[in-house]
Parts: C-alpha cells; structure tokens; sequence
C-alpha cells in the first residue's frame, strides 16, 4: 500500500504536520510539497491531502490541487487536514468550508492539526491583520500531537496498513 500526503504549507507549519503524520503511518508514504510538484493521484493507493487556514480560506496552492485532481481523488481512500489557529471554529465545519464538497464527503477522515503564527516570517501586511485579528505580535505554535496520532491510526485501519 502506498500513500501520498500532498500539502502546500507557507510558513513551514503544515509541511513538519505532514512529516509528522507520515512517520505515524504504518504504509510506505511520500510526502509532497503541491508547490513544487503535482503528483499524480494513479501512482497511489490512497491520498491524504493537507493545508493551511489563511484569511478564512484553503491555501490556493492545496486548493488548486484539489480541483486538478478532484475526480481522480474521488476513487482513493482519502484523508483530509488542515493547519489552523481557530479553536473557536468547528474543525468539521472548517473542513468542510475550506475543500470541494465532493471531497470532504468523500474523506475517510479529516482532522485539524492545530497551526502556528510565524510572526517573523510574515511582511507587514501580514503581521498587521494577525494582530489586529489574533491579538498576536510574536511568534506562537499549537500543534495537535494527539490529533495527527488518531489521524494515523484512523487512516492505517482505513487503508488496512500494517507495520512495514
């Protein structure tokens, strides 16, 4: 069995939940930046797809793979997850508002991971609405550690993986 965890990440973030998640899964994974490479869906068995909250929306770079490949994802088992600093939001109804319809019915399991602010990693513009928004000046993480564990063994039940 083959997965492909297919992420976009700005800050850095989502990439290390991704790495994170892949190390918890008992299948032989690749993890893939969609900013750098589209892979293709037929090359795996199953997809776990991955992205940043910004401004209330999808990453584009994530969302723009979901489009490309929607129809395609629709025949694989699929995950879901995103990076998000909203404790406040449904993480269920975040998902749901973030991806294609079609997929977040489809997904087999979906999950928020938690996120991080990179203050100093962001321009001006950036830094201002975060702290207007999130009352935020430096940087702060909140990474679901338990979250991304029962992602993992949801998705290894799923997709019938077994300890390599």
């Amino acid at each position: 069995m083959k997965v492909l965890i297919a992420y976009s990440s700005k800050y850095g973030t989502t990439h290390d939940c991704a790495n994170k998640l892949a190390d918890k899964l008992d299948c032989m994974t690749e993890v893939i930046d969609v900013q750098k490479s589209k892979p293709d869906p037929r090359v795996y068995d199953a997809v776990i797809i991955g992205g940043p909250v910004y401004m209330g929306k999808l990453y584009k770079p994530t969302a723009f793979y979901c489009e490309l490949y929607k129809e395609l994802l629709l025949s694989k088992p699929l995950g879901l997850f995103i990076c998000h600093m909203d404790r406040d939001r449904d993480t269920d109804q975040q998902i749901a508002s973030m991806y294609p319809p079609e997929l977040t019915e489809h997904s087999q399991v979906s999950k928020g991971f938690g996120g991080a602010y990179i203050v100093s990693k962001m321009n001006f513009f950036y830094k201002a609405i975060i702290k207007k928004a999130a009352g935020v000046t430096e940087n702060k993480k909140d990474i679901f550690d338990v979250e991304i564990t029962s992602f993992a063994k949801h998705f290894n039940s799923i997709i019938n993986c077994k300890p390599e």
